[in-house]
């Protein structure tokens, strides 16, 4: 009898098991990435279940739902889709706005130096909005495609840059006091 309690015991563990792995394999996917072959481009969307420690840097608060993540990492090991350490990450986040819609805005965050990611930014000519002797927020407005619509749009860009790594916030004008809370604490936390 006690040995068939052990048994469904492990059989249960195991079907846990699977089902969990099967889950994170469902969820993390392969991008296709040509631009650089040494990194691989993942994806995976808002699944609470994933428990990926993507050392993120944005402080991002309750009212921000994570919609996707895209990272890079070095290599990843197949059957349990375990990738070895993130090396940047680009996420989709949804806010509600003050009338009741939600909007989106990105944030990119890589190492300084990093061959992985999407480091399309450098430093750029804008307006300092703080500066320590540790970390720099520069503020630029850049013209962007809009992915909802054919029309062309503007996107205010928060770069934050220390020693170590930069964080790239790109969103829509009107969500300006709604993100400058969480980029704060940001830089507030690179700055120390």
């Amino acid at each position: 009898m006690r040995k068939h309690k052990i048994l469904y015991l492990i059989l249960s563990l195991l079907l846990l098991l699977s089902g969990y792995l099967g889950y994170r394999r469902w969820h993390i996917q392969l991008v296709d990435s040509q631009e650089k072959p040494a990194c691989l481009w993942l994806k995976t969307d808002s699944s609470p279940f994933l428990f990926l420690d993507l050392h993120r840097q944005f402080q991002s608060d309750a009212s921000m739902k994570i919609l996707e993540t895209q990272f890079w990492t070095e290599k990843m090991i197949p059957i349990i889709t375990a990738p070895s350490k993130i090396t940047a990450s680009y996420t989709s986040y949804q806010l509600p706005t003050e009338s009741g819609e939600t909007a989106r805005f990105y944030v990119n965050e890589h190492p300084i130096n990093n061959h992985c990611g999407l480091s399309f930014f450098s430093m750029q000519e804008g307006e300092t909005l703080r500066e320590t002797e540790t970390a720099v927020w520069v503020q630029f407005d850049q013209s962007v495609s809009d992915p909802d619509s054919s029309n062309s749009s503007v996107q205010r860009v928060w770069q934050m840059r220390s020693s170590e790594v930069e964080i790239t916030i790109e969103f829509a004008d009107s969500l300006t006091d709604s993100i400058l809370p969480a980029a704060e604490k940001t830089f507030a936390q690179l700055a120390s």
